[in-house]
């Protein structure tokens, strides 16, 4: 609250890469969320505890406005480049959602045809993002206010841990690229953990702020 500090690992160091940032009210009342407001990252450091094998990914997030068609931004990044190891959670401009693992790079989407993002992440509204790969199926499911979203299969690779020299970021695509800002976007309670969710366990993540 009011802060950058991991919760759950008080020992990890994290700051911000930029200054366009702010603190607005959370999902829980009384709660405090970081805004994102283009140009700015906060840094995880370089640990390896969040390329686990199998992990799970959850996130609220809400937009000011509504996001424009073509937009290109991301939750968070664990990769070098979009193509080694690590994973990643975000939206390109034709994908409301994509999830990325691997340097094999299995990847999969809902593409904005299916959902649009002025659907997917409603202006002014709190929408709970879920994410869970196993790497034993090589699968990945999503899931959006509890609900399992429909996922489009781009590429087919698997996974691969990643090298701890490398920085994690939340709100942009990476120390390598440096852009894909998260733009007027908030995020609210935004969770990594190891082992693989399922459908219980989305739901759960859901209601426990809703």
């Amino acid at each position: 609250e009011n802060s950058l500090a991991d919760s759950v690992n008080a020992s990890r160091p994290t700051s911000a890469v930029g200054s366009n940032y702010s603190y607005v009210d959370g999902v829980v009342p009384g709660s405090k969320a970081l805004k994102f407001q283009g140009g700015t990252a906060i840094d995880l450091g370089n640990a390896s505890d969040v390329q686990a094998e199998d992990f799970s990914f959850s996130t609220w997030v809400k937009p000011d406005a509504t996001i424009a068609a073509g937009a290109e931004q991301f939750f968070a990044w664990t990769k070098h480049t979009w193509d080694s190891a690590g994973w990643y959670v975000g939206m390109t401009a034709s994908q409301s959602l994509v999830v990325s693992v691997g340097s094999s790079v299995l990847e999969v989407s809902v593409p904005q045809a299916t959902m649009p993002k002025s659907d997917f992440y409603p202006a002014g509204e709190w929408t709970h993002l879920f994410v869970t790969y196993d790497h034993t199926r090589n699968t990945v499911t999503a899931y959006r206010n509890g609900r399992a979203m429909q996922l489009e299969i781009n590429r087919s690779g698997g996974w691969q841990v990643g090298s701890t020299t490398q920085s994690k970021r939340i709100g942009n695509n990476g120390a390598s690229y440096n852009s894909a800002y998260l733009t007027n976007i908030a995020l609210d309670e935004l969770t990594v953990w190891k082992g693989v969710a399922n459908h219980t366990d989305g739901v759960s993540e859901y209601q426990r702020a809703d």
